[in-house]
């Protein structure tokens, strides 16, 4: 099992992850839309991987529509 973390500029939002598997095995997947693309974003799937977001203060939170 891989755990990691992470969060946004701010700090507002947090977020914790687990992969079943070694972070090693997976093969990253690049993204091709408008947005990812340009910053070089890519992904991995895991159906059994868990993830939890925390929001501090959701009045800081903005909404975006993407695509």
């Amino acid at each position: 099992m891989s755990d990691f973390k992470g969060k946004c500029h701010c700090g507002n939002v947090t977020f914790t992850g687990s992969l079943t598997g070694d972070m090693n095995g997976y093969l990253s997947r690049a993204c091709d839309c408008d947005f990812c693309l340009p910053q070089g974003i890519s992904y991995v799937s895991d159906p059994l991987g868990i993830w939890r977001i925390v929001i501090q203060d959701q009045s800081l939170l903005g909404k975006y529509r993407q695509g």
